[in-house]
């Protein structure tokens, strides 16, 4: 039976188009006169909550310097406003007319200025503002969000190695806290991992990374949300299955990265390809938990790893677990 259930969800995945993010409430467009409003006479979407623009005219007071990161989307490089001295990191999209799919990049932008803007946390990047210019081929899109010059988790263990158990304890905290924030404020995140955890210079960490975060409203809460976003090596069982999304989900990731942290890799790094990987998911495996680790970190990460999502606890109960809550 297992056999044939694996089967069929790699024939799913096999068959299964990358779709565009599903949003609950609908969202206005970047601007150009500094306000979320029409993005562009080709592609008009309906929408709402203008947005005031902080940056549109300031753009000639930015010094952009090294390239931060890249991904699927756009690439983030860190700035300095000259009028104030302040650093910034900026990601910036370049969406062209031509491509496709173009109506959804522009959704998935909306959503993501949208969330960020709501949320106020001292373990959740802060956003700063955005802009949007308009050229004849393409609209170049920027979202400023502060600057941490510690990097990501990711980096850091690449250049330190696995942590001491006291300090994924330390950071697992915090990342916990801030999962709560966004849980308690109807946003799942979808994409953690180290890569999308940043560091200040001062030891605390922030979640960062919204693109693939979906707001669900209060009549939504139990609803899932069926497009494939995040990294495969982070997913919980069911969304690689094609159930969608929870809440439970990102409890799934956190879990992940306490092994990613305390082991220096990603999780599933043993294994070979990307059907096998399918296969042990959809059979009811974990990933594996270091040795080393304590009795009452072990008993963390396999709560965040049940594989009934039902049974996974929510932020809340796991910030009084007894690994956290003696921190």
């Amino acid at each position: 039976m297992k056999n044939h259930e694996t089967q069929n969800t790699i024939n799913q995945l096999k068959a299964r188009k990358k779709l565009p993010p599903i949003i609950t409430k609908k969202f206005s467009n970047l601007g150009t006169e500094g306000t979320l409003d029409s993005c562009t006479q080709k592609t008009p979407l309906s929408g709402i909550s203008p947005y005031q623009n902080t940056y549109q005219n300031e753009e000639n007071q930015l010094l952009m310097d090294g390239k931060l990161g890249a991904g699927a989307y756009g690439q983030v490089f860190r700035a300095l406003h000259k009028k104030t001295g302040k650093f910034f990191a900026i990601k910036e999209i370049c969406v062209h007319y031509s491509s496709t799919n173009l109506a959804a990049k522009l959704e998935m932008l909306q959503q993501e200025v949208d969330i960020l803007k709501n949320l106020s946390h001292p373990n959740i990047v802060e956003f700063r503002g955005c802009s949007r210019r308009t050229s004849e081929n393409f609209e170049k899109i920027r979202i400023y969000m502060e600057y941490l010059p510690g990097g990501s988790l990711s980096s850091m263990l690449k250049q330190y190695g696995a942590f001491p158990e006291h300090l994924v304890r330390k950071f697992s905290f915090q990342i916990l806290k801030g999962l709560h924030y966004l849980h308690s404020h109807g946003v799942i995140h979808r994409d953690l991992k180290c890569g999308n955890i940043l560091v200040s210079n001062k030891a605390t960490v922030k979640i960062g990374d919204f693109g693939a975060s979906k707001a669900v409203d209060s009549e939504a809460f139990q609803e899932m949300c069926n497009s494939v976003k995040g990294s495969l090596y982070w997913m919980a069982p069911e969304v690689v299955k094609g159930e969608g999304y929870t809440w439970s989900a990102d409890i799934w990731s956190l879990g992940c990265i306490v092994v990613e942290m305390s082991s220096g890799l990603h999780p599933w790094s043993q294994v070979a390809s990307f059907w096998e990987l399918i296969g042990r998911m959809t059979e009811g495996e974990q990933p594996s938990i270091p040795n080393h680790l304590s009795q009452e970190c072990k008993d963390f990460v396999s709560l965040c790893f049940s594989y009934e999502k039902n049974k996974r606890p929510a932020a809340a109960q796991l910030l009084k677990h007894c690994w956290i809550s003696e921190y």
